[in-house]
């Protein structure tokens, strides 16, 4: 079942996502997806947008991205945005029903998420790098994307 809803602010959309929307997305793309978690209350949150809002620029015709912020206030990915010129989605794992553990959350979310992928040992990860022509699927706990795999990926079209 396909659950995602927009709310927009200050012209960029967040997107709350489920493990079974995400996953449908990513079918349905002929595209690479890579899936980010990142914290918008860090320090560093401006800096990790910035650099993500160039991947995206970049990458664009090749790769989906999904930027999926562990937070649920809003206010905060609208300070950023005007920080930050980001011309992508930002994605928030719809915890509606969770509890307030947002890294518990990410790990339920990704347990869901990677069992539609048939990989039930796999329970938790901050990125994934998803080929599907290839049957390429890495994921990691690094916090910083890999552009030499995105562009090794990208040479397996």
């Amino acid at each position: 079942m396909l659950f995602c809803y927009k709310i927009y602010a200050q012209n960029v959309g967040y997107s709350y996502i489920t493990p079974d929307s995400l996953f449908t997305l990513i079918q349905n793309s002929p595209k690479i997806s890579i899936i980010q978690y990142w914290v918008p209350s860090c320090e560093n949150a401006p800096r990790n947008l910035h650099k993500y809002a160039n991947l995206h620029r970049e990458n664009s015709e090749d790769v989906d991205f999904y930027f999926i912020a562990l937070t649920k206030r809003i206010s905060l990915l609208e300070e950023l945005e005007r920080k930050v010129n980001f011309n992508s989605s930002i994605y928030l794992m719809d915890t509606l029903n969770s509890g307030s553990d947002l890294f518990k959350n990410k790990s339920t979310f990704n347990k869901q998420f990677l069992k539609l992928f048939g990989l039930k040992k796999k329970e938790d990860f901050l990125i994934a790098y998803i080929h599907k022509k290839s049957g390429t699927l890495i994921f990691t706990d690094k916090l910083k994307i890999d552009e030499k795999k995105i562009r090794k990926m990208m040479k397996k079209k």
